[in-house]
């Protein structure tokens, strides 16, 4: 597992939008309702891609979360998910909040939220935040904006494999980075040496040919 790659990924978000019960459908392919879980709890799922192994960490976070919690709850992730519930228009308000939270706290781009949630899209006749509400709110966060349902399952695998694809990519190009400088260098210490093995060779020259010369008396 040493040289697995890791990648671990967070959902932010009010009490109660169903962030505990997408984990359980993307992991277990079920829909329950009730679970007792946030606080930091973490569940792990392995994938190949690309003839790589992946293990995709899932960061279960809650908004009574103590901002120490919070802050180390950001540190931990490489990417972040912000879901609300279309039923809940509190929750659709904490969006800003938790996302002000973040950009505040991380200096990383790359941790600011991708991807916005409008969750349990199948309870259509309660619904209190319209697409367009959900739409405009990405649009303002630089968010794509999806809606799903735990219980069906809608679009809950397509938000995880977004994520993790983001990041693969990113690993993938900082590896290529890595591996490009790392050419570089070995490049410039072989020209290094070669350029000291020509200073010796000339400095041996020029001593064979002081050796060489008759002294005039």
């Amino acid at each position: 597992m040493d040289n697995d790659l890791e990648i671990r990924i967070g959902l932010f978000g009010f009490k109660g939008v169903g962030k505990s019960s997408m984990i359980m459908r993307f992991l277990m392919n079920e829909f329950v309702e009730e679970i007792e879980m946030g606080m930091g709890n973490r569940f792990r799922r392995k994938f190949d891609l690309d003839d790589e192994s992946i293990y995709i960490y899932i960061l279960d976070t809650t908004s009574d979360d103590s901002e120490f919690i919070f802050n180390n709850s950001i540190e931990y992730c490489d990417r972040i998910i912000l879901v609300y519930s279309i039923t809940d228009r509190l929750s659709f308000n904490q969006i800003k909040i938790i996302y002000q939270k973040i950009t505040d706290y991380s200096k990383e781009e790359k941790k600011y939220p991708k991807i916005l949630i409008g969750n349990k899209s199948d309870l259509f006749t309660k619904r209190q935040i319209t697409c367009k509400e959900g739409k405009e709110l990405a649009r303002e966060l630089n968010c794509k904006y999806i809606e799903t349902s735990a219980k069906t399952g809608e679009n809950i695998n397509q938000i995880f494999y977004e994520s993790l694809l983001l990041e693969f990519e990113e690993l993938k190009k900082n590896q290529n980075q890595n591996q490009n400088n790392q050419n570089q260098n070995n490049q410039n210490q072989n020209n290094q040496n070669q350029n000291n093995q020509n200073q010796n060779q000339n400095q041996n020259n020029q001593n064979q040919k002081k050796k060489g010369k008759c002294l005039l008396m």
